[in-house]
């Protein structure tokens, strides 16, 4: 742990600060904020979230989602660090690859139904918030491809697709959503599943989260398997027809995805992080997928470019 966020908490808790202990630094998420475990003798392990930006978004939403859904305890908060509950290092992702996990994956649908009957003042998504995504993912996976191949002619063509989509997503039903409802950002810990990372919460298309948890670009489902899990999300809420929902689905999993590569791009761009470059070519794949079902032509043939390269 940084000298000063210790210094901080040794001045809150001098009773505690000659025991033994133990600071280990945690793998981050793709922000800017970094975690760290302390542990000590007889005491409950803690997790420290260091930020150099306010947190105020984590804690009031925090405050919203703890009477409905399980979320970390905070045990305290100060100027440039929060003092969480440790959930221990399982995730639904490391559970995703056991043939045992279509309860877990049930019971987490069952969270994001539960995100929908929440009731605050939140921000929106809107046509321009979708499309700010899709530009985001232009200049930074552009940027990176133009280093390989030197063309941005498909994400160009890519542009007139996507904002139609994104103009028929903006008018479907919103409700609140986490906005990032992926297997990284649910923890698994004392036989139930905790939320994480929920700072960004706000109203979007009611199909959203669902979208973020089985179209997920950190692990492919099997397709029964998510065919089965559709069928019990369409169950838990009052999304019109069947076939209606899982066309909403389509749609706002591709743009849901295409964000998701930004993302992953600019984490290497911008702050040098490799990691995340793996997940990019699933993430196109669900979509150029996804668009052929959809009969979106033009996307389709924009996508299988921009992968694999000009057609000859």
């Amino acid at each position: 742990m940084e000298e000063g966020a210790l210094s901080m908490y040794d001045t809150r808790y001098a009773q505690l600060s000659s025991l033994p202990r133990s600071v280990r630094p945690l793998a981050g998420d793709g922000s800017t904020r970094r975690y760290e475990r302390i542990t000590m003798p007889g005491q409950p392990s803690m997790v420290a979230m260091l930020f150099d930006e306010p947190q105020t978004a984590f804690l009031r939403i925090h405050k919203i989602l703890e009477p409905h859904v399980r979320v970390p305890l905070l045990y305290d908060t100060y100027e440039g660090m929060l003092l969480l509950e440790d959930l221990g290092n399982v995730s639904l992702l490391h559970e995703a690859s056991r043939y045992s996990c279509e309860p877990l994956y049930e019971k987490a649908l069952e969270i994001a139904a539960s995100f929908q009957k929440v009731q605050a003042d939140f921000s929106s998504f809107d046509t321009e918030t979708f499309m700010r995504e899709v530009a985001w993912t232009e200049m930074h996976f552009g940027a990176l491809l133009m280093d390989e191949r030197g063309f941005m002619g498909p994400f160009h063509a890519l542009r007139a697709p996507m904002e139609r989509l994104c103009e028929e997503i903006a008018a479907m039903p919103f409700v609140p959503v986490h906005r990032d409802y992926h297997a990284k950002n649910l923890m698994v810990h004392e036989g139930e599943l905790v939320t994480i990372d929920f700072q960004d919460m706000r109203l979007g298309p009611a199909c959203y989260d669902i979208v973020s948890l089985l179209y997920d670009s950190y692990f492919l489902l099997p397709d029964d398997m998510r065919n089965r899990l559709l069928q019990y999300a369409h169950s838990l809420g009052n999304y019109g027809s069947y076939e209606s929902f899982l066309i909403q689905c389509d749609k706002v999993a591709i743009q849901r995805l295409w964000k998701a590569v930004g993302s992953f791009a600019s984490f290497l761009m911008l702050r040098k992080k490799t990691a995340y470059l793996r997940h990019i070519g699933l993430a196109c794949e669900m979509m150029r997928i996804i668009a052929h079902r959809q009969g979106l032509t033009q996307l389709h043939a924009s996508l299988v470019e921009i992968v694999y390269g000009p057609v000859k």
